[in-house]
């Protein structure tokens, strides 16, 4: 699972007579993602930050206005660079050429539930007066358990707690990101409609990059968990239990760690700048073979 690896050429800047629409007649062209609740889950250090920061770029590279609470670096998104697009054009199979520019990926500061920053400038709101106010957009919160409490959720005024659970009437999709799918109380989680699962695959030792799959489910147990079933396999020899694959799993997707992503986003963004609060006295020393033969 890769953002697109399309062919970037350069081009004269202004290139193409800009159609003029208003924000509906836009919105019609470029179709809104009907909204939904997913919730983004794995253990640490199994890429979900990872896959998130990928799955927001993709969002933003189909057209949609993403909002993600950690800095990613993104610079756009321009078909008429697109080398293949290009070759459509000359053959008069495409005459609109998207640009989605990087402002349609936004930075929301959510360190402060109650002061939220977009793009380092103050709202004036809290969390949930904010969220509630968003439409035809697209949100990625990481440790989104904290704005989707159990105890904080439940007893919070029930319009602030519909404009969490209501996500459809605004054409607002949200994915939560935490490393457990109970982080966030069991009535709220009745409303995920989509699980993903982060797992880190164990890579042979010629592997170098880091390797992940993505387990989709849709499907929940009683607990309103998502159905981690697995295939049960029974050696008829040796009556030796085992497990295969997950049952109810909607897809499985295999990625790779790139580089060129872990680059682009800040997977400590919730540390705010603070520095080292003690220093670390190991010594490292680097020792000729020559000295390795004395005792």
């Amino acid at each position: 699972m890769e953002i697109k690896n399309i062919v970037s050429i350069p081009i004269p800047v202004g290139i193409g007579l800009r159609r003029v629409l208003d924000q509906g007649e836009l919105l019609d062209l470029i179709g809104v993602q009907a909204g939904f609740l997913a919730q983004i889950y794995g253990k640490i250090k199994n890429g979900k930050t990872y896959l998130a920061t990928v799955m927001a770029i993709q969002t933003a590279e189909k057209g949609q206005v993403v909002y993600v609470n950690w800095p990613i670096d993104w610079n756009g998104y321009d078909e008429r660079r697109m080398f293949w697009y290009r070759v459509l054009g000359l053959l008069g199979l495409k005459k609109d050429f998207m640009v989605y520019p990087r402002s349609n990926l936004i930075f929301a500061d959510l360190s402060d539930v109650n002061d939220v920053k977009v793009d380092g400038v103050s709202t004036g709101l809290n969390f949930y007066d904010w969220f509630g106010r968003l439409t035809s957009c697209t949100c990625f919160f990481d440790e989104g358990h904290i704005y989707y409490d159990s105890y904080l959720a439940l007893k919070m005024d029930l319009s602030k707690r519909l404009s969490i659970l209501e996500t459809a009437h605004y054409d607002r999709s949200v994915y939560i990101i935490s490393q457990r799918c109970t982080a966030i109380h069991a009535v709220l989680r009745g409303n995920v409609n989509i699980f993903y699962k982060c797992e880190k695959l164990r890579n042979a030792w010629w592997i170098f990059r880091a390797s992940f799959r993505r387990v989709e489910f849709q499907e929940v147990d009683n607990n309103e968990r998502p159905n981690e079933e697995r295939e049960t396999i029974i050696d008829p020899e040796t009556g030796k239990k085992s497990y295969g694959d997950y049952l109810f799993a909607e897809s499985i997707i295999k990625f790779k760690g790139r580089k060129k992503i872990y680059a682009i986003y800040n997977s400590k963004y919730r540390r705010l700048g603070a520095v080292e609060s003690q220093e670390n006295n190991a010594e490292i020393y680097r020792v000729k073979w020559r000295e390795l033969l004395h005792k």
